[in-house]
């Protein structure tokens, strides 16, 4: 249960027990008072045409019934004959003589003050008397009255308490946990789950299920700069390592002609073309990791984009002498959304892929479908493949398979791919065996025509 229903509850309670026990008690009050019971019984003595009575003599009764205190209980009699009643004993609409009467009042005067009336009726022939009476232990009824109301407020207080109680503990409990793995956290203990000890949910256990994930985000983003750290100290390092092993050389007068000079002048160009080229990698990924190409969407015709792609991918394969096959089936007004440079670059990417992992005389193809939905195109070769523990992580920053060590990169061009993908919302799937090949497959989402 949440807290706010919890306090709810609590609230309720507070409000409307004490608001039940004296609703209760009036009722109560209101349905055994003998004014009721006059009132109702009088009503119906009005309407007994058994028993006529004047105009006179109706008011007459009525005065003497109104004089009746709620703590009392009465009874009317009109010609031996019970009319009205709240005296348990004595029931209406049963005969009763004055002798019976008397002997009656005799019996249970010694727990009763009795009092009679007799209303002066107009008609002498007709005879009536009330009778009256109080309880003559009435301080015990009210202590019992007394005691009753003891007993409801002490339980009412307990109930409250407990309620209260359960209430402050579980919200207790809840912050503690809290401040303890926000602790942790904040001690880099990244590794440990956030503990979720409630059985229940309520607010403070979503608060504790957002800040595990908050804590699986920083375990990512911790391990995604270690990688990144250690992926650019590695890949910047032997460029740099050359650059400076040659200028020292030079320095140092170990070329003594102008030849030697040329060549080790052509390798610090070329090593510093690479670093260049390595940081306009990281600064493009960073561009796309941030969003920033998000805003350049437009309406692209699939079956144009596909075909120029797959020729100028054709005429790339075979010079270096890979057997490039395509296949687009894709209909002529079929469109989607993209951004044409992002779009271009992912696919080029999976691409210069397959024609790094594949040998002379290998295969490619390019093969795209479509649906009611989507476009579906798939970038297949007949390469080294990609090892098994490998397939989870190729689209991670720096990440560099078993099979891929021995070629030059950065393990960047997956993760851009990857990025792209995210940004455009297509899905990218692989599917790859060691020694066979792989094959990259993209969902495109199509616009509705």
């Amino acid at each position: 249960m949440t807290i706010r229903k919890q306090l709810n509850c609590f609230l309720s309670a507070i409000i409307g027990l004490p608001f039940l026990a004296i609703t209760f008690v009036l009722l109560f009050r209101f349905y055994t008072s003998s004014e009721r019971v006059f009132k109702s019984g009088y009503k119906k003595l009005k309407n007994d045409t058994s028993i006529t009575l004047s105009r006179k003599d109706q008011e007459t009764i009525q005065t003497a019934i109104r004089d009746i205190s709620k703590e009392q209980q009465a009874c009317l009699v009109i010609q031996n004959l019970i009319m009205i009643s709240s005296i348990p004993e004595l029931k209406e609409k049963t005969w009763i003589t004055e002798t019976e009467l008397w002997d009656f009042i005799k019996y249970t005067s010694q727990d009763y003050y009795y009092q009679i009336e007799t209303p002066p009726l107009m008609n002498p022939g007709q005879k009536a008397f009330l009778l009256s009476r109080m309880n003559k232990d009435r301080e015990e009824k009210e202590r019992k009255i007394f005691i009753t109301f003891t007993v409801f407020l002490i339980t009412f207080i307990v109930l409250c308490t407990v309620i209260v109680f359960k209430i402050s503990h579980s919200i207790l409990l809840s912050i503690r946990m809290l401040v303890n793995e926000t602790q942790k956290i904040a001690e880099g203990k990244l590794d440990e789950s956030v503990v979720i000890t409630a059985k229940k949910k309520n607010e403070i256990t979503s608060i504790s299920e957002s800040l595990e994930k908050m804590r699986l985000s920083l375990k990512d983003a911790q391990e995604r700069r270690n990688r990144f750290i250690m992926g650019i100290s590695h890949d910047l390092r032997t460029p740099i390592a050359v650059i400076k092993g040659y200028t020292e050389a030079m320095s140092d007068g170990i070329y003594s002609t102008k030849k030697e000079m040329n060549k080790a002048l052509n390798i610090i160009t070329n090593k510093t073309s690479q670093l260049e080229s390595m940081v306009d990698s990281l600064i493009n990924y960073e561009k796309l990791s941030s969003n920033k190409w998000k805003f350049g969407m437009e309406e692209v015709n699939l079956l144009t984009f596909l075909k120029t792609f797959a020729q100028s991918s054709q005429s790339t394969g075979e010079l270096f002498e890979r057997k490039i096959s395509y296949d687009i089936q894709v209909n002529e007004n079929s469109k989607a959304s993209l951004n044409v440079q992002l779009a271009q670059r992912a696919l080029e990417n999976i691409f210069n892929n397959a024609v790094r992992y594949t040998k002379d005389g290998d295969s490619i193809s390019i093969v795209a479908k479509e649906d009611n939905e989507n476009a579906y195109i798939a970038i297949s070769d007949t390469g080294c493949g990609i090892a098994n523990e490998d397939k989870e992580k190729i689209f991670e920053l720096f990440f560099r398979g078993t099979t891929s060590r021995r070629e030059e990169g950065m393990g960047i061009g997956l993760s851009v791919v990857k990025n792209i993908a995210e940004i455009h919302k297509w899905t990218i799937k692989v599917d790859s065996e060691l020694e066979k090949g792989t094959s990259f497959l993209i969902t495109i989402p199509k616009l509705n025509s």
